[in-house]
């Protein structure tokens, strides 16, 4: 991932991310599982085709590994993870900056991007957009997905603070920011229930005074349940791409490819 806030971001992350994968959070595990169930009908070519699969902003790469690349079992798949904190562990196939790779253009059956362009200044965004692009080979899907949180911040609610996030959008903004660069031809949400933990911030829109030590553990308490247990089955009713719900997700998915 490459971050903008310095040295403590970074290790932030990686901290955050250097656990095994057993151990990460429930909703992390469901956003890769998820899209290694999407991948193998998103990709075109044929079956027994060399596939070669990047990851920009790899984080903790196993989590590719473990949910992407089992996805694809039986083929001949190359994946390269890419992330600029060396402090990751497993360490990622390459340590350099997102934004200018050493990657062939028009290299990529599949490129990712989760959770990542949210901790990159914004005028940096469209360098790695850009290099998305240039690495992708054409109809190849890119897969991208931020936070949805930022619908509630026209809210004002001041408790909600992401504490290494540096562009800050709604779903709305972010998917018209991604259309400019890609043709964006699916949305849908992640994390279903992963919303619920925060719905207590609320309080303080009915009546500013209200204690935040309460909410805060009211917060804490419900995160604890670990709600996102229950996601998989509403992915697979389909909930996930109904309009406005999916935009009030923990993440915002966005499916695309290079314009022609």
């Amino acid at each position: 991932m490459h971050i903008e806030k310095g040295n403590s971001a970074q290790r932030l992350l990686a901290t955050r991310y250097n656990r095994p994968i057993d151990e990460l959070p429930t909703y992390t595990k469901n956003k890769y599982h998820f899209i290694g169930r999407l991948l193998p009908n998103l990709i075109t070519r044929e079956t027994n085709a060399h596939l070669t699969i990047v990851e920009l902003g790899c984080g903790n790469k196993g989590l590719a590994e473990t949910y992407i690349l089992s996805a694809l079992e039986g083929k001949d798949v190359n994946y390269i993870g890419i992330d600029s904190n060396p402090g990751l562990h497993p360490s990622p196939t390459l340590v350099g900056d997102i934004a200018a790779t050493s990657l062939a253009s028009s290299s990529a059956d599949a490129l990712l991007c989760l959770d990542v362009l949210e901790h990159i200044n914004r005028k940096k965004i469209g360098h790695v957009m850009e290099e998305m692009v240039r690495v992708a080979k054409p109809g190849a899907p890119i897969i991208i997905s931020v936070p949805s949180m930022y619908n509630l911040d026209r809210f004002n609610i001041p408790s909600i603070h992401f504490g290494t996030h540096v562009t800050k959008q709604t779903p709305h903004e972010w998917q018209a920011l991604i259309e400019n660069y890609i043709l964006v031809n699916e949305t849908m949400g992640l994390g279903v229930f992963e919303i619920i933990p925060y719905l207590p911030q609320f309080l303080k829109m009915v009546n500013p005074d209200f204690p935040m030590e309460f909410i805060t553990t009211l917060y804490k308490a419900l995160k604890s349940l670990d709600l996102g247990r229950l996601d998989p089955s509403i992915y697979k009713a389909g909930l996930n791409r109904t309009p406005h719900l999916k935009e009030y997700c923990d993440s915002f998915l966005m499916i695309g490819q290079k314009k022609s």
